[in-house]
């Protein structure tokens, strides 16, 4: 009697929110971690330290732009998560992040060119080095549009489908760069990163909407003053995250 009372408590434990959540977190960032271990001496196996080098400079500098969002993203998280039940204020919190972050991703992508560009003006080895910082470029938009959807999908507080939907996306992109890189070398690295960036804008964009199938997007929606919050909050999150990156 004691084990089956054991057991229902067991199951009812793991049915949790919570537990999903954190359960899933653990297991992403172990795979993740796995995935970077094995990944880095495969792609260093089929292109060039310069070209590999050339590859992380990219992905680091896409990184830092991400910080123009002002930590709007993160401030938007709390504030949708305190207000599930109204469907206004949560219309009204993500047009007022959303609209700021598709100006912000429309910008950064020749801003990116011009950096890259300039970072890399010595860097004579590389062939197709202007087509590879263009589809980088462009990547960029979507990489930093994509940030408010998973935002908002956390904010309903199952997590878990955030991370389970990153599990699957790494191991897919994993998958496609053992099959095309050996024959593409560093033209299929750009073009995975690219495509991938765009899958999952779309991936998650769906998800949102079947989490909040009352949102929209809409210009209407849009609070210059819920934005100034979010900004003046964002930007705590962006200095601290800034200073861990330092550190």
């Amino acid at each position: 009697m004691q084990k089956k009372y054991n057991f229902k408590l067991f199951r009812k434990i793991i049915s949790y929110d919570f537990f999903k959540s954190s359960s899933s977190g653990f297991l992403a960032f172990f795979i993740t971690s796995a995935i970077a271990i094995f990944l880095t001496p495969f792609i260093l196996s089929h292109v060039t330290k310069s070209e590999y080098g050339f590859y992380v400079l990219c992905i680091d500098l896409g990184v830092w732009f991400s910080f123009l969002q002002f930590g709007t993203t993160k401030a938007l998280g709390p504030m949708v998560s305190m207000n599930l039940a109204k469907s206004k204020k949560i219309n009204i919190f993500f047009n007022s992040a959303f609209w700021f972050q598709l100006i912000i991703s429309m910008i950064c992508v020749p801003l990116v060119y011009f950096l890259i560009n300039y970072a890399t003006t010595e860097e004579t080895s590389l062939i197709n080095k202007q087509l590879f910082i263009i589809i980088f470029s462009i990547s960029v938009f979507f990489t930093i549009l994509l940030s408010i959807f998973k935002e908002m999908i956390i904010s309903s507080k199952k997590i878990y489908i955030n991370n389970y939907s990153h599990i699957v996306i790494q191991l897919l992109k994993t998958i496609l760069i053992i099959v095309i890189l050996p024959k593409s070398n560093l033209n299929g690295l750009f073009l995975i990163y690219l495509a991938f960036s765009v899958f999952q804008l779309v991936y998650y964009f769906i998800v949102m909407r079947i989490q909040y199938p009352k949102l929209q997007l809409n210009l209407k929606y849009f609070s210059f003053k819920i934005f100034k919050l979010m900004s003046i909050n964002g930007l705590f999150f962006s200095i601290s995250a800034i200073g861990s990156i330092l550190i």
